[in-house]
């Protein structure tokens, strides 16, 4: 009798246990997945784009990446650790704790592939019923220089109720410094597109000097068509008035081919793709004249091809814009130079001038070596002039102190 009790007793608890058993994965099958509700890469750079300025308020992305909208994480190089904060979601109705793993992942930069590493690889979030929890770590394994790329952090986040995997994937642009938000580059907001060409030019690079010549090149790779026949391009007022506001927005929304440009708009252009990734340059314009003060300022050039063009041609200047790091050298994006001056000799340069000092840059034009240097106080060669009168050049600053 008594073994015939104890049996059903056992009987009782093993069908107990079952139905607890089955009404556990019954309410895990009917609670839906847990949910990202945002992922906030920190202290990075306001980010902006020609979609959303300047017509969207306040005119740049959240600095919540997810959901906010924002195309990519800006970063400054460094090889200290960055933080990352996600929050999660749980529709369903028990209180519990879970398990938030983050498991090495890969940036695929244009420099190469990196591996990051996620601390703490895992850790507990506690559920209340509908509520959120929050999951902080840092990653580190970025490289320290000047990239682009894709990151990619493997994550689980589980439960005996739930569960959900996936993949925390943005875009992240490595700068060399803080954007610079003053004149001439007004990168506060930063500028996603700008982003987009600068770092990629500047790929694998650090410092200022480097960056700047990267993007000289990258520049007159892509600033579109050369043309100064009309007065107005990109720059609303002309640099000879000292200041001018740059049509950023049109600029980028003209795709390179239908894109016409002349000195003033690829000055302008190279120092916002500096300031983008942190790097100063200032904005000057070189003339000379055609005689002593106050004659006509002008001069002719020795052979260039201007951005987008094919071929060299000799052009008379009334002044020419270009860039400068500290007043004493020369960035001109604008156009190659077929010769430079080495020492006593000519040779060929076929280049944009990637911080020449201003004496290299203008270069008299002498009769031994008429139209083979690359620049020169050419005014005194001009007809009716003398031949060998050098007239020194003028140089002034301006600026461009914002966006349209």
């Amino acid at each position: 009798m008594l073994y015939h009790s104890f049996m059903r007793c056992d009987a009782m608890r093993r069908l107990f246990v079952c139905v607890l058993v089955g009404l556990s994965l019954l309410a895990y099958g009917k609670v839906d997945p847990y949910a990202r509700v945002s992922v906030d890469y920190l202290a990075s750079e306001p980010l902006t784009s020609s979609s959303v300025w300047p017509t969207a308020d306040p005119g740049q992305y959240s600095s919540v990446e997810f959901p906010g909208g924002a195309p990519g994480v800006a970063w400054t190089r460094s090889s200290s650790a960055r933080n990352v904060r996600v929050v999660m979601f749980y529709p369903g109705p028990y209180e519990h704790d879970a398990t938030f793993t983050v498991a090495a992942g890969v940036y695929a930069s244009a420099s190469g592939n990196f591996t990051i590493v996620p601390s703490p690889s895992t850790q507990t979030l506690h559920f209340t019923p509908g509520g959120t929890a929050t999951a902080n770590f840092t990653i580190t394994g970025l490289p320290n220089f000047v990239t682009i790329g894709t990151m990619s952090i493997p994550f689980n986040c589980s439960s005996i109720y739930t569960g959900l995997d996936g993949a925390f994937s943005i875009k992240v642009w490595l700068l060399d410094a803080t954007p610079i938000g003053g004149a001439p580059g007004n990168q506060v907001p930063v500028w996603a597109e700008i982003l987009d060409s600068a770092c990629l030019w500047s790929t694998g690079l650090a410092g200022p000097v480097p960056c700047r010549v990267a993007c000289t090149y990258g520049v007159y790779g892509s600033a579109g068509i050369y043309d100064y026949s009309q007065p107005i391009y990109y720059v609303a007022t002309n640099p000879q008035g000292t200041v001018g506001l740059y049509r950023l927005k049109a600029f980028l929304d003209t795709f390179s081919f239908f894109r016409f440009v002349d000195c003033q708009d690829v000055a302008a252009y190279f120092a916002i793709c500096n300031a983008a990734i942190g790097v100063p340059t200032s904005l000057t314009t070189v003339t000379c004249r055609f005689g002593p003060a106050p004659n006509q300022l002008g001069f002719r050039t020795n052979p260039l091809k201007g951005v987008g063009h094919g071929s060299y041609t000799v052009f008379d200047f009334s002044f020419h814009a270009q860039a400068t790091s500290d007043g004493l050298d020369s960035f001109d994006a604008c156009a190659a130079q077929e010769y430079r001056f080495n020492g006593l000799n000519v040779i060929a340069w076929n280049n944009p001038i990637p911080g020449w000092s201003k004496a290299m840059y203008w270069q008299f034009y002498g009769p031994a070596q008429s139209g083979a240097w690359t620049w020169g106080g050419l005014a005194s060669n001009l007809p009716g002039l003398p031949g060998n009168s050098f007239i020194p050049p003028e140089w002034n600053s301006w600026t461009v102190v914002g966006l349209l």
